[in-house]
């Protein structure tokens, strides 16, 4: 029988609008923190030093999901199609991720050694090169507690490592010399990205465990009539079947994520570490403008549009049409606002230094109501048979 063909009550809706505000709050205190850490790494390196860094940080953000590649988005779906049977995946996802991890950061590594890449660029690459791991872990970590609705721990979980960053570079500045500066910032990005995997991967054993805290799916045990291991549809699946379920949900990911970040890296190999620095500062801006769908929809509304897919088609169809709505006027206004401030705001923020990004924001402002648009739409297509997989890993 269906568990959610009730309407909401009041109560719920307010709990949900409580939930959408603890997230919305969070990711802009997060988003506020890793602006600020770009503030000051933009005001103490030069444009050239920022551009480095700058692509260094894409290159490793867009790697990041190969690392896992999707395992946050399958989880979602097969929590929502199976419920507590979808258990049976930890084991194959834990092993699937460190061997994926792992050949992700041998890659980087020979890019970083023998790409074309100056020797400070090389130096950044290979310190940071555990950001990779790191930057998985925070999304990893995310898909489970959104598995378990708690979304006060995501809101911590969101902050904190922005928050650490911020702390660590701003005393790394205080006693390194200038020259040392780049090295610094790529070690604390590195200290804590360690940190986050030591935790991730806790919390991904705990998915597998009697007390994890599944929510909407009733006790352990009440969606399923029968064993895990007594239908071959549920049986134990292996790595190779996890990276067959997990592969559309890695190149949804990957896609959107060269979409966004291979201008910060191609405008360094292509035109210099200055030009990457510029539209770095510019990106940047616009990552800020970027955070209002992307909470909305990875952060609080897919888990459970995963569920609306199998239980509740007129809800999902309803989220989609009023979501998307509400989105391309939202992001209209987004755009128009940018165009409004963007001479005065990027020299203010950046210095004078960075001014001739503005006019690169000006440009990329015409982005953000499709983006907005595209964010309603493709959580919609994410769920249920809207990404199929082969049979045969099934």
């Amino acid at each position: 029988m269906p568990l959610n063909k009730l309407t909401p009550s009041p109560v719920s809706r307010w709990r949900s609008l409580h939930q959408i505000a603890l997230l919305w709050g969070s990711s802009i205190t997060a988003a506020g923190l890793a602006f600020a850490t770009q503030l000051v790494l933009a005001r103490h390196l030069d444009p050239a030093t920022y551009g480095i860094f700058g692509s260094s940080l894409a290159l490793i953000t867009m790697l990041s999901q190969f690392s896992g590649f999707g395992l946050q988005g399958f989880w979602l779906k097969a929590f929502g199609q199976e419920g507590w049977r979808a258990q049976r995946w930890v084991a194959g996802s834990l092993h699937f991720v460190v061997m994926s991890t792992a050949l992700t950061l041998i890659a980087f590594a020979a890019w970083a050694q023998f790409g074309p890449n100056d020797d400070t660029t090389r130096m950044t690459l290979l310190l940071m090169a555990p950001s990779i791991a790191g930057l998985a872990a925070i999304e990893l970590t995310i898909s489970k507690l959104q598995l378990e609705e708690r979304y006060l721990f995501i809101s911590l979980w969101q902050i904190s490592p922005q928050a650490a960053r911020l702390v660590l570079i701003a005393v790394a500045f205080v006693v390194v010399g200038a020259s040392q500066r780049l090295a610094a910032v790529a070690i604390v990005y590195t200290v804590v990205a360690l940190l986050l995997v030591a935790v991730t991967v806790r919390q991904i054993v705990r998915m597998g465990a009697p007390d994890f805290d599944l929510h909407g799916h009733g006790p352990r045990g009440v969606d399923s009539g029968e064993s895990v291991a007594s239908t071959p549809a549920f049986a134990i699946p292996t790595i190779r079947t996890v990276a067959r379920e997990a592969w559309p949900f890695g190149l949804d990911v990957i896609l959107y994520l060269a979409y966004m970040q291979i201008s910060n890296v191609l405008l360094k190999y292509l035109d210099g570490n200055q030009a990457a620095g510029l539209y770095y500062a510019a990106f940047n801006i616009m990552n800020a403008i970027y955070l209002l769908p992307i909470v909305l929809y990875t952060k609080f509304l897919l888990s459970k549009q995963h569920r609306w897919a199998r239980n509740d088609k007129p809800r999902l169809l309803s989220s989609l049409k009023l979501g998307s709505a509400a989105m391309l006027v939202i992001g209209v206004l987004a755009m128009l606002f940018i165009w409004l401030v963007a001479p005065t705001l990027v020299p203010l923020l950046f210095g004078h230094k960075y001014a001739d990004a503005s006019g690169l924001l000006n440009i990329l402002a015409v982005c953000v109501p499709l983006r907005f648009l595209s964010t309603s739409v493709g959580s919609v297509l994410s769920t249920g048979d809207h990404m199929p997989v082969p049979p045969s890993s099934r």
